[in-house]
């Protein structure tokens, strides 16, 4: 049995994958644990925040500090820093319509990864958008909402601000943990 917390759960066609906090990712099939992925099968470490499913099938972990480990056609690879990731601590994931996954990295970055595995990060902190943002949702527009430790910000499909709500215009408070986006 687990005594430690799962942080994220994700359903595919036959499994279930959950990430347990400092024991990696465990997957269950037909309610059975088959299988534990841990830091000895690739993972950066067994601090994972976050499971992603792409609509290809593909799988992404976030891990607190150990970047990315992606799953390409069953190839597990390891995503860091060097190789252009925005920063070694990571919180969410999307997909944009062309198929290029979004990923939402500590200290204010977003990394996008193309279909060629090529990285490209965009820093948000010179728009003044703070490091400590934690989730995000893209919308029909192409536009995001981003938010966390700092308020809430609309980014245009470009990554740039068209609005800011903190506590400095509208909200009573800066801290932000998740939002529930309406969608026409």
């Amino acid at each position: 049995p687990l005594s430690t917390p799962v942080s994220y759960a994700l359903q595919t066609d036959d499994k279930l994958y959950l990430a347990v906090w400092g024991r990696g990712v465990w997957v269950l099939k037909k309610g059975r644990h088959v299988q534990t992925l841990t830091r000895k099968h690739g993972l950066g470490n067994n601090l994972v925040k976050f499971l992603f499913a792409d609509r290809e099938g593909n799988l992404y972990f976030s891990t607190y500090g150990g970047g990315v480990w992606q799953g390409i056609r069953g190839k597990f690879t390891h995503l860091t820093a060097n190789d252009g990731l925005g920063d070694r601590i990571v919180w969410n994931f999307h997909q944009l319509p062309d198929g290029t996954i979004r990923i939402l990295c500590n200290e204010g970055h977003i990394s996008d990864v193309d279909k060629n595995g090529q990285v490209t990060t965009t820093d948000l902190k010179p728009q003044g958008i703070p490091g400590s943002m934690r989730g995000f949702k893209h919308l029909p527009s192409g536009d995001l909402w981003i938010w966390g430790n700092g308020g809430a910000y609309l980014l245009s499909p470009q990554l740039t601000v068209r609005r800011m709500l903190n506590h400095t215009n509208v909200l009573p408070t800066s801290q932000i943990r998740n939002m529930d986006i309406a969608q026409d």
